[in-house]
């Protein structure tokens, strides 16, 4: 059985590799505009799977590296990061296996409008975003209140931020069916904003784990 700090290396190599992944394969896209549209609408066209790859591959390794934070112990490591860093490897797995439906005029001919209903592909693809966007929004929160319990107001404060960032920029993303968003614009910018923002939590948590950094103990 591998080693925790083996599988934590994973979550420290794993979330810059995605995101250098899908700005290189979205600059190749004829029609993709990054400020736009979405990371999960490179899956589409008869390129999609250099994305999906990037999901599966980089998901899975996301989901090891919580494993082994959870192997770690609560003294270097809350559970709810190791939970929280496990659940948004695997949506990143259910991303890549349920492909996104085309939305917000990608690929290109598509309507600007959220579709009414969506595929059941689709709807599979949303739930991967929700374990995703949703576990690096509470997660976080849990360990700052950990953190803040052993006095460790700089991580405390952190945590709490990039939470918050993560939730708002998500919800600033979202748009009801059948509209546009008023940020259609700048929805692959609120989109990035907040996988950047949860991903470098996920490298922060991970690197402290690595050095043996006390977060909490207890209930976190």
């Amino acid at each position: 059985m591998p080693r925790p700090e083996r599988l934590i290396l994973a979550s420290l190599i794993a979330p810059p590799a995605f995101v250098v992944g899908y700005t290189l394969i979205g600059r190749s896209r004829p029609g993709y505009d990054p400020m736009r549209h979405s990371v999960s609408l490179l899956s589409l066209t008869s390129r999609g799977w250099t994305q999906t790859a990037n999901f599966l591959a980089t998901g899975a390794l996301i989901a090891a590296g919580g494993r082994g934070l959870w192997r770690a112990g609560t003294g270097a490591v809350p559970r709810a990061a190791a939970v929280g860093t496990a659940l948004a490897g695997a949506g990143l797995v259910t991303a890549g296996i349920f492909r996104s439906d085309p939305v917000n005029g990608y690929p290109p001919g598509t309507p600007e409008e959220m579709p009414e209903s969506l595929t059941a592909i689709g709807a599979m693809h949303l739930v991967g975003a929700f374990l995703f966007f949703g576990s690096l929004s509470v997660a976080p929160l849990l360990v700052a209140r950990g953190a803040s319990a052993t006095g460790d107001a700089w991580f405390a404060r952190y945590s709490a931020g990039s939470a918050l960032v993560v939730l708002v920029a998500t919800v600033g993303a979202a748009a009801p069916p059948g509209t546009v968003s008023p940020l259609a614009r700048i929805t692959g910018l609120t989109q990035r904003l907040a996988i950047v923002t949860g991903l470098s939590w996920i490298v922060a948590v991970s690197l402290r784990a690595m050095g043996g950094i006390p977060m909490a103990s207890g209930p976190t």
